[in-house]
């Protein structure tokens, strides 16, 4: 995946991402279903508010960690992003929350 120009999103920048091999649609589809992170995902494209605990806690370590960071985790355009603040020069940003699956091809 190569990154273009960035989003403006109203205060956050999103890196626009050139999907080789992936659609927005697959990338949703890929997000809801990682058997990591997938529970978390789907509970956040549904709601704002955090919902309790006893809802993931089932769920792996990995769905856990992301649970924990809730308030972090913002939806744009059908994708869960993690909201990353400003430090020093940089601006605040959005990071994709990328699955397990796609996560080699990011790296």
């Amino acid at each position: 995946m190569a990154r273009d120009s960035s989003i403006d999103t109203g205060g956050a920048t999103v890196p626009k991402v050139t999907e080789a091999n992936e659609t927005a649609t697959e990338m949703t589809v890929k997000q809801k279903t990682d058997p990591e992170i997938g529970a978390v995902i789907q509970l956040r494209l549904q709601q704002e508010e955090r919902p309790p605990i006893t809802e993931i806690m089932t769920e792996s370590g990995a769905a856990k960690a992301l649970y924990s960071q809730w308030e972090l985790l913002q939806v744009r355009d059908g994708h869960v992003y993690w909201r990353l603040p400003a430090k020093g020069e940089r601006p605040e940003y959005l990071q994709l929350v990328v699955p397990a699956e796609l996560q080699k091809d990011l790296m």
